[in-house]
């Protein structure tokens, strides 16, 4: 096969370009290939295959390669020698570059303008415009294909575009690349989120990065747990919105964050629900741990009859010691329960020794307690003294202002004491002793004998 050197440049501004290739053999079909990669025609791209030839027209970017054409009749196939074709071609913009940079005020931005271009020597020129003024940059610096501009904007009319133009010896660039100058900020919201893989204890989420406000981002991922609030996954990337989280619980409810960060602040969060599948049984082995999930309902439920049981337990316990208290203690004579006034003579104390029985049984009377003379009285206190009225023995104990206590009657009597023993009073010709009401878990301490008179 040859080539035929038909490779014209008719007119840079309309980039039209055709290259005709002749092959020198004939058979009954004629393939081409390029890169090993069979071609068809394609009137959108500048590709048109006929019977015996190969046209190449108005194609953009490089087509330089190995070029090779395939015959096929009756026989069979036959392929020629490859033929490496190199297109020389005026710079064109290279395509994936970045295009929107952000900076603040007063902030320099390097902007990098890429092209491809054969041959590779190409020169650059920038230039400003927004939508008031153009202006040329002159603060470059180009290496090859490569050109990189520092801008600085200084006000807000300085935000725009910046044009860039290559030229190398086939001729200029005819359409220049465009780069936008935009104040800096936080960056724009994921977009396209979505979650799979789901599993027992991991599952992936991605989504499409936003604009990065001009800067540098990167992508934060946050699993929370929705029952407990708790933060179980936080991942982060750089260069693109794909996470995959593992560890986590199995069966269990979770909130996915998803948001993208730079130097000027974070963006809106993306926020999805999803949850684990769950396991094969209610336990999960997890760090060497048994780790038993609960639903919240029931931790609730749980807890309210624990406390209601706490509380009634104390309850009972109150009450008995109450009872318990109240039944060793017994109702106890308040200090001013009873007064003594002028006691008797030996002679009266021998006369109610001798009254009847029944008189000594009244329910409602206190029978006299003997009460000494003054100088008995001073020494004789501190001796054993009973005093039984109705069922309720007064015991005393030795020593001057010690306490009395009484000994309760029978539970079933101690409500109608209380409301019925109001003044009870036993007066005889000689002294009176008069008993006042009693009071429950009162403390009686034995008064002073202040005034003790004997009849002479």
């Amino acid at each position: 096969m040859s080539v035929l050197d038909r490779l014209s440049w008719r007119d840079l501004s309309n980039k039209t370009k055709s290259l005709e290739i002749y092959p020198e053999i004939s058979g009954i079909e004629i393939g081409w290939k390029f890169e090993d990669h069979e071609l068809h025609t394609n009137t959108t791209n500048g590709i048109i295959v006929s019977n015996q030839s190969l046209v190449l027209q108005k194609f953009r970017g490089p087509v330089e390669g190995k070029y090779t054409c395939t015959a096929t009749n009756s026989e069979g196939t036959g392929e020629s020698n490859d033929v490496f074709l190199r297109v020389q071609f005026a710079p064109l913009c290279k395509p994936g570059q970045k295009i929107i940079y952000g900076a603040a005020r007063h902030e320099a931005v390097r902007v990098l303008c890429e092209v491809e271009a054969d041959p590779r020597e190409v020169s650059f020129h920038w230039q400003f415009n927004n939508t008031a003024e153009s202006l040329e940059v002159v603060t470059f610096v180009n290496d090859g294909t490569i050109s990189t501009a520092t801008y600085i904007p200084r006000t807000e009319f300085d935000y725009g575009t910046l044009l860039c133009w290559g030229t190398n010896i086939v001729g200029s660039q005819v359409e220049p690349c465009i780069y936008t100058i935009v104040p800096a900020g936080p960056p724009d919201s994921v977009e396209n989120c979505s979650v799979s893989n789901i599993t027992e204890d991991s599952m992936i989420v991605e989504c499409s990065p936003g604009y990065d406000g001009g800067l540098q981002q990167q992508f934060v991922l946050e699993v929370h747990e929705t029952a407990l609030h708790r933060l179980q996954v936080n991942l982060s990337a750089s260069a693109y919105p794909y996470f995959q989280a593992r560890g986590l619980p199995s069966g269990t409810q979770f909130v996915a964050v998803v948001y993208a960060a730079n130097a000027k602040g974070r963006s809106q969060a993306v926020v999805m629900r999803t949850h684990t599948l769950p396991g094969p049984e209610s336990q999960t082995r997890r760090d060497n741990g048994w780790q038993i999930t609960f639903s919240p309902v029931l931790i609730v439920l749980i807890s309210v009859i624990v406390a209601f049981v706490v509380i009634a337990m104390i309850v009972v316990v109150a009450m008995k010691c109450r009872t318990r208290h109240q039944r060793h203690k017994g109702q106890i004579l308040p200090r001013k329960a009873y007064k003594l006034q002028p006691g008797l003579s030996k002679e009266d104390e021998n006369n109610e020794a001798g009254k009847s029985p029944g008189e000594e049984k009244g329910p409602d009377i206190i029978p006299d307690v003997s009460i000494p003379s003054e100088q008995s009285a001073e020494e004789g206190l501190d001796k054993h003294f009973l005093a039984d009225a109705a069922s309720m023995q007064l015991m005393g104990v030795n020593g001057l202002g010690q306490t009395i206590t009484t000994i309760s009657r029978p539970r079933q009597m101690e409500l109608e004491a209380e409301a019925t023993l109001r003044d009870y009073s036993h007066i005889t010709p000689q002294k009176r002793v008069k008993v006042l009401p009693m009071e429950e878990c009162g403390t009686l301490h034995r008064p002073y004998v202040k005034n003790i008179q004997t009849d002479v």
